[in-house]
């Protein structure tokens, strides 16, 4: 496009192209026809059309294996995420076992620390009243005045300390 084929106006918001001759073309390609759909902007460069529209049937055709990539592309997706879902379920499994094991496992060592606590409970009130038994079994030894004496000193020692 020239400069001297576009219309100079005071409002800069209303340029646009104004032909004063046609375009020439440069090219030997045909100009799109004005009913033509514009292109996505996702179709590529080698999809267009180089000589108008495609034929009814050509876009069939298209439509088709486009079609049948998808179905391809989702059976693909499906038969991955089936992969996916049977290894997690087996792993959840194992897991599963391993946590059962694990709490059985837990469960009975309780009860065997419970059992020896017990055992050492009983061990020392056995032996604390073993001890009693025996303490009562002593006969009574008189003690002789100087020892007595000397308990006294300490009792009234202890005493003036509290005072």
């Amino acid at each position: 496009m020239s400069i001297s084929s576009l219309t100079c106006s005071r409002d800069p918001s209303s340029i646009i192209p104004c032909y004063l001759e046609p375009p020439r073309t440069t090219s030997n390609f045909p100009l799109p026809e004005q009913n033509t759909p514009p292109l996505s902007p996702s179709s590529s460069y080698h999809e267009r059309p180089f000589h108008g529209e495609l034929s009814l049937t050509d876009r069939r055709e298209r439509n088709k294996a486009a079609s049948a990539r998808y179905r391809i592309k989702k059976n693909t997706q499906y038969h991955e995420m089936k992969k996916t879902i049977q290894e997690i379920t087996a792993r959840n499994q194992v897991l599963e076992t391993q946590l059962q094991e694990l709490h059985n496992e837990n469960q009975k060592l309780k009860s065997a620390t419970d059992k020896l606590r017990s055992r050492l409970m009983a061990k020392k009130l056995l032996n604390q009243w073993i001890q009693r038994q025996q303490y009562s079994a002593q006969p009574y030894i008189p003690r002789k005045e100087a020892e007595m004496d000397l308990l006294d000193d300490d009792l009234d020692s202890l005493y003036s300390l509290h005072v």
